[in-house]
């Protein structure tokens, strides 16, 4: 398992997401993936990607998130560039 990491504002904060916080987002993320493919819509799956605001210090890194209308445009990109680049259409956080 993965330890995520984040420092906002001078705090610093360490997780470890155990299974009764991994399986919650991993269903509702299913849930989702089955609705877009029934009703045959394009979609990327991000993953837990990390959206940083270097003016502000911050970051956002929700549990899973996904590009649906732009998914064909983001998909072959290897970062994403959020003073240019579309923010998700949805972003799930459990």
């Amino acid at each position: 398992m993965r330890t995520r990491i984040a420092y906002i504002q001078g705090t610093l904060a360490i997780m470890s997401p155990l299974p009764d916080h991994e399986r919650p987002h991993r269903i509702i993320s299913d849930i989702v993936k089955v609705l877009l493919d029934s009703q045959e819509r394009d979609w990327e799956d991000l993953g837990s990607i990390t959206f940083r605001k270097r003016a502000k210090k911050v970051a956002l890194e929700p549990d899973n998130c996904f590009d649906i209308q732009n998914a064909q445009k983001m998909r072959p990109r290897m970062r994403i560039d959020m003073t240019v680049d579309p923010p998700p259409d949805l972003a799930i956080e459990v």
